[in-house]
């Protein structure tokens, strides 16, 4: 299992260009885990003035937290933050996983 994110990217100029979309997971409170952290990124390339479709791919492993000091997929309310670097992410994704083994 897992969970797959797809986002447009659209080149607004004159001449072709290329862009890393980035994918963040953030943990639910008090697991331990740092705020965000990279889980998938897709390099695109857009002629001007089109638009491409980035799909990202972010297994049930990508959300295993050490907690505990078993690795584990831990139940609960996480988001999935979308954008060029991890200061930069307008796109937040609320994703509800279950408890499963990483």
């Amino acid at each position: 299992g897992g969970y797959t994110v797809q986002v447009d990217v659209t080149n607004t100029g004159s001449r072709s260009g290329a862009d890393v979309v980035q994918a963040y997971v953030a943990y639910p409170s008090g697991l331990g885990e740092p705020p965000e952290q990279l889980r998938a990124f897709r390099k695109v390339v857009v002629a001007p003035g089109a638009t491409t479709r980035a799909t990202l791919v972010l297994p049930a492993s990508g959300f295993a937290s050490d907690a505990g000091g078993t690795t584990t997929v831990v139940a609960g309310h996480y988001v999935v933050g979308v954008g060029q670097s991890s200061a930069d992410l307008p796109i937040q994704l609320p994703v509800e996983v279950p408890a499963q083994a990483a």
